[in-house]
């Protein structure tokens, strides 16, 4: 027969009143115990509902995590040889923000400034650099229109001429301006618009260059070594200088109609 005190402790573990087991083991009739149900018995024999044990359980993990956190912040002071008081984290990083300011030797205020003006200098070097990127496309692009009239310019000398056609070319830029308007190109001469005396339409590049380049042809229009300006007879060849230099808007007697006659008669290609 069990003792009362194993007696005692399976009643407890059962969740059984005091004496509830002791007496149906001792009754001569069939007796049914009704043991309860919801209850957990640990092993010092407590019993426990689930409300009870959940919330037991809850209390022991936020003691455990207490305690980690604890430890953490101890082995970490330790690992660094740091000392400051309290061993919650709140404490740690209250010790780390005041350290990070000391060793900046700033306050937020002064650090925040100096990143603002660090970021003020940063976007006008950003802003330099897309002025001089811009100024750069625009001469690109300047000299990219520049080249094709070049090209254009000595594509429509085709004679022969008594200078280099290179020399022709920078004569003929110092005296003539050549700038877009859409598709078409408008050129000028002295800073004034080459256009058709009718419809006052632009004069095309062509034409004004062929007319240009006949004063420095080798061989003018009439035949090898005579013709309008060059060897032949004197009234051919003045009238042809006096008739290109009016299509050239010069005017007899004027500065540059004399500078031209100078000049054509030192280079032979007027003979008076």
């Amino acid at each position: 027969m069990l003792n009362d005190t194993t007696m005692t402790k399976l009643e407890t573990v059962l969740g059984l009143e005091g004496g509830a087991l002791k007496a149906a083991i001792e009754s001569e009739d069939s007796k049914e115990i009704t043991i309860p149900t919801g209850q957990f018995v640990d092993s010092e024999s407590t019993v426990f509902t689930k409300k009870e044990l959940l919330r037991r359980d809850d209390k022991l993990k936020e003691t455990h995590e207490q305690a980690g956190k604890e430890i953490l912040v101890k082995e970490y002071k330790r690992e660094k040889g740091l000392e400051f008081d309290g061993k919650s984290l709140d404490h740690l990083l209250s010790f780390s923000n005041a350290k990070a300011l000391e060793e900046a030797g700033k306050e937020p205020d002064a650090k925040i400034k100096e990143l603002e003006t660090k970021n003020q200098k940063l976007v006008e070097s950003i802003e330099n650099w897309e002025i001089k990127h811009n100024g750069l496309l625009e001469s690109n692009t300047k000299a990219d229109l520049k080249r094709g009239n070049d090209n254009d310019v000595l594509g429509f000398m085709s004679g022969e001429y008594s200078i280099p056609k290179s020399d022709m070319l920078t004569i003929f830029n110092s005296k003539h301006s050549i700038d877009k308007d859409g598709e078409n190109r408008i050129v000028s001469r002295n800073g004034e618009k080459l256009e058709d005396g009718k419809t006052f339409e632009p004069l095309g590049l062509k034409g004004i260059v062929e007319d240009f380049a006949k004063q420095y042809a080798k061989y003018p229009a009439g035949g090898s070594g005579g013709g309008d300006e060059g060897g032949g007879s004197t009234g051919s060849n003045i009238e042809a200088f006096n008739k290109r230099m009016k299509n050239l808007g010069h005017n007899i007697g004027s500065e540059t109609y004399m500078q031209e006659h100078a000049k054509a008669i030192a280079d032979s290609t007027l003979t008076v």
